[in-house]
Order: C-alpha cells, then sequence, then structure tokens
C-alpha cells in the first residue's frame, strides 16, 4: 500500500535580510550545518557567516531549512519495496554493472516528483551487504543509518549498495546513480548509502535529493541537485572531520583524573581519589570483611566504581544513569545528549547502535579515544537524553 511520506523538516521563513535576498538558505541535519546557497552558487557550512541566528536554525536534528520559501512544495511516497517491476529493474542495473547474479534487495523506494512538472521520478536504494534483520540498519527517512557494528572490514565479490534515480529525459527513462559501491572482487572497500530526505534547497522550484554515506572512517551527507538529466554533488559534508574530537583525553570524577591513574596501584588511586565508600573482594566472610590478606577488585564511590586486576593495579571505570554528571572528558560533564556531547567535544571516534556492554542489542554507542584509554558513552534508543552508562578502559 503506498503512502504519502510525511517528512520531518524544520522550516524556518526567515525576515533575515541575508537570507530574503539572492534565495539564499541554510541547510542543516543530524545537529550540525551542512551548507547552503547563497548568492547564487551552493556553499559548504565553513562559508556561511557565524551569525548565531542562521546556525540555530539549521541545527536541528533532523533536516532543518532556513530559507523564505516552502522548500517542501511536494511530499514524496515511500512505496512498497517488494515490487517485480522495481526488482527487475535493480538486478538489471547490477547485472548491466558486472554483476550478473545478484540478488536485487530493495530497501527504500520513492516516488516524487522533484521539478513539479507533473511527471515522477522514482529513486531506488538497494543492498545486500547489511543482513536485513540486523536492528542497527535503519533505513526509515530522517534517521541516520548506524552500521558501525554490522559493516564488515572488506565486501566479497557480488555485494553492493546503489542509489538511484530513475527519470525521464528527453522521452526516455534514463537511470542516474546518486551513489554506487559495487564489489567486482573480494576486498572491497565497502560503503552503504541510504536517502534522507527530497526538499528545494535553492528556491529554484526543483527538490534537491539528501543522502548519506558510510564506510568505516565515519560518514558524510550529501546533497545532490538534479538538473539537465545529471546529478550534481553540490554539498558534500564530511561529519568526522568537520567535527573532529578535540579532547586531550582526560576523564575525571569529580574533578579528580582518573584516566592518568589507569594501570595505577590501589595506593596510588587512593592517594588521589579518596578512600571509596565501599570495597568488594573475591573472598569475604559473613560480614562482607576480606578473608586473609585479599585484595579487593572493586571500589565504590558515589558515582563511579573502578576495578583492580589480580595484581591489584587499576583497569577500568564505570558510571551509572543519574551519576554520569560526575564524570567529565576534558571538564564537559557526560550527562547530555548525544548532540549536546558532539557540540562540546567533537564526533566520537567511532559510533553506532550495537549490543551493549550488557546485553542491550538495541544501544548506541559513542567511543572517544583518550590520551590512556578509551571511553564509551552507551545510550538507549533515544539519543536525546543523556547516556545510561559510561565504561572506560585500556582497549
Amino acid at each position: 500500500m503506498n503512502k504519502t511520506f510525511l517528512f520531518s523538516i524544520l522550516l524556518a521563513c526567515c525576515a533575515s535580510l541575508a537570507l530574503a535576498q539572492n534565495r539564499n538558505s541554510v541547510v542543516g541535519f543530524d545537529g550540525v550545518m551542512l551548507g547552503g546557497f547563497s548568492n547564487g552558487k551552493w556553499v559548504s557550512a565553513a562559508d556561511i557567516s557565524d551569525n548565531t541566528t542562521l546556525r540555530t536554525i539549521a541545527d536541528g536534528a533532523l533536516l532543518a531549512v532556513g530559507c523564505n520559501w516552502n522548500a517542501t512544495p511536494r511530499q514524496a511516497v515511500a512505496l512498497n519495496t517488494n515490487q517485480a517491476t522495481y526488482n527487475n529493474i535493480v538486478q538489471d542495473y547490477l547485472a548491466r554493472n558486472g554483476l550478473p547474479d545478484a540478488k536485487p534487495n530493495i530497501v527504500q523506494l520513492f516516488r516524487v516528483d522533484l521539478e513539479g512538472d507533473g511527471v515522477d521520478e522514482v529513486v531506488i536504494v538497494a543492498q545486500n551487504i547489511i543482513p536485513q534483520n540486523k536492528i542497527t540498519a535503519l533505513w526509515a527517512t530522517d534517521i541516520p543509518l548506524y552500521t558501525a557494528a554490522d559493516m564488515p572490514a572488506t565486501l566479497a565479490k557480488g555485494q553492493y549498495s546503489i542509489a538511484l534515480l530513475r527519470k525521464i529525459v528527453g522521452g526516455k527513462v534514463v537511470e542516474i546513480p546518486l551513489g554506487q559501491t559495487i564489489a567486482l572482487q573480494n576486498g572491497t572497500a565497502p560503503v552503504i548509502h541510504k536517502v534522507f530526505q527530497f526538499a528545494d534547497l535553492n528556491g529554484d522550484g526543483v527538490m534537491e535529493i539528501i543522502i548519506g554515506d558510510y564506510d568505516h572512517d565515519g560518514y558524510s551527507y550529501q546533497v545532490h541537485e538534479i538538473k539537465s538529466g545529471k546529478a550534481s554533488l553540490v554539498i558534500n559534508y564530511d561529519y568526522i572531520a568537520n567535527n573532529a574530537s578535540s579532547t586531550s583525553g582526560v576523564l575525571t570524577y569529580n574533578r579528580k583524573p582518573v584516566s592518568p591513574l589507569l594501570d595505577s596501584p590501589i595506593s596510588e588511586v587512593i592517594k588521589v581519589l579518596g578512600e571509596p565508600l565501599g570495597k568488594a573482594y573475591q573472598h569475604m566472610d559473613e560480614n562482607g570483611d576480606p578473608v586473609g590478606n585479599d585484595t579487593p577488585y572493586r571500589f565504590d564511590y558515589d558515582g563511579i566504581h573502578l576495578w583492580f586486576g589480580e595484581d591489584g593495579n587499576f583497569i577500568k571505570a564505570e558510571s551509572y544513569a543519574n551519576d554520569v554528571g560526575k564524570v567529565a572528558i576534558d571538564g564537559v560533564t557526560l550527562n547530555k545528549s548525544r548532540a549536546e556531547l558532539i557540540k562540546a567535544l567533537g564526533a566520537p571516534e567511532k559510533e553506532g547502535r550495537e549490543e551493549g556492554m550488557y546485553g542491550d542489542e538495541d544501544a548506541f554507542i559513542m567511543r572517544y579515544r583518550l590520551s590512556n584509554g578509551v571511553v564509551f558513552l552507551e545510550f538507549g534508543k533515544d539519543l536525546n537524553v543523556p547516556p545510561g552508562g559510561i565504561y572506560f578502559y585500556r582497549e
């Protein structure tokens, strides 16, 4: 059954002169500014004024467009992905591009009138890199495609990920690739493509296509302008490169250093952090006291727990739920949402949905590498609330 897809777009009608003239716009997605259109040309985020109002407009969790026109003059329709007609189209395209035996697996399918001329285009996204049953592959629009846990190190021959625009040009149907990764041999580097939105970002009445590319190094958000039967990449925002972590690498608890203590003996930990509220031992009597000269394996402070190895040296730390506000990276307390943490610390070394430390299959993990160890921030389904757990250890 077809359904009109109601996009979650924040549209800001701006009275600002900077946006009112020359069809200017600012565009944001996933909490960051991607770029925009200014004085008749596409510009990157770095080229846009630092004006706080403009940046706030484009700083939405989903797609945010600051402009003085209707950025979504027409709605796309999300189609059933299991249709023989489109499966045959994908199979034929793959065969013509070197994979005659590949089976079609469509994960996104849209019908949309990009130009407003009454003639619909079709956008097809198909891939066989991430299995359908993996919960980390989120194909709904507006949701970033977190794939870290499921991305193979390299592709085997026959694997693919494609994003195609089918359009009538000069009376003929043509297929325009928006993103294409086709493994003609083993060892091909994996890249996965996904469509996020359709919106008129430069005020000419024609909607652009916003997609994402995901690989092992991170991901990028891209804007493709469709003109004269061709797709032109007009904005390419490398998320990791533009939000590189600014951390110097110190994890603290109540402003006292924790990460520099890694591998330190118990006596040094007590000297820096003080006596813990509680201690846990491998061997205890009925009163909870150690038997013999047993060494404690865990210290419990008010907000953080430290573990020790058999040699008595500090090996890892954990903090949970309401206590994360007592823990900080370079002075930034960690009781913040994902977007707030990225603003304060920069993008993590890696992030994505994967199994959590205690078996939550739908956990979202942000990973920051410090000068002495690695911090993992574990969220649940809602990334707009602080993490429910923080783990630090040497990887």
